[in-house]
């Protein structure tokens, strides 16, 4: 298989779609959520007006929390995707199966979902007093929500980025993970045998 490289136009072609899908994912999830809270607003569904301070102490906690867990979780993301990567230059077949099948706990995505749905919900139950303002508001905080869980699914499995698919060898992509590192029968077996010998 010929390597696209970086000036490949194919290579490029491939990224303005990619990134291109993902823009679109974005903007249109932001738009449909925006278009949701428009016809709340205009019936009259939103907090009330005379609790503003407390709707922003809440929004304002929940931003700081939101902020930090997710740039945590970024964070932590980014370090894997770029481990995945450099066992690539250094050859390291151990470590790229050690993180090939990895995804976070469940609970992490329920935590991002959990922080994420009051997060963006702050945002379009504020009683705006102007329609434009409530629109940017609204649309411009659904796409920092939306662009957080796309950028952190990404970097969860950086085995689905062309680049790192075309140089892994495909060895490494059938290799079974558990017996590769001996779990399951294998480690059962060792584990008898340990057992019953002699002492």
């Amino acid at each position: 298989m010929t390597l696209l490289k970086k000036n490949d136009p194919k290579r490029r072609w491939r990224s303005f779609k990619r990134h291109a899908v993902l823009l679109f994912k974005t903007f249109f999830l932001a738009s449909v959520i925006t278009t949701l809270w428009y016809q709340c607003w205009v019936r009259g569904y939103h907090l009330p007006e005379d609790d503003e301070n407390s709707i922003l102490a809440t929004a304002a906690a929940l931003g700081v929390v939101y902020a930090v867990f997710m740039s945590l979780t970024a964070a932590a993301a980014s370090t894997k995707y770029d481990t995945v990567i450099s066992t690539l230059f250094d050859e390291n077949k151990r470590t790229y199966l050690r993180y090939r099948d990895e995804r976070p706990p469940i609970a992490v995505h329920l935590t991002i979902a959990l922080l994420s749905v009051p997060f963006d919900g702050m945002s379009c139950l504020w009683p705006y007093r102007h329609v434009e303002t409530g629109l940017i508001c609204v649309f411009v905080t659904s796409v920092v929500v939306f662009a957080f869980w796309f950028l952190i699914a990404i970097l969860e499995q950086p085995t689905k980025s062309a680049w790192v698919d075309e140089r892994t060898p495909k060895d490494w992509k059938d290799a079974d993970v558990d017996e590769f590192f001996k779990f399951g029968d294998a480690r059962d077996r060792h584990k008898v045998i340990h057992e019953v010998r002699p002492s």
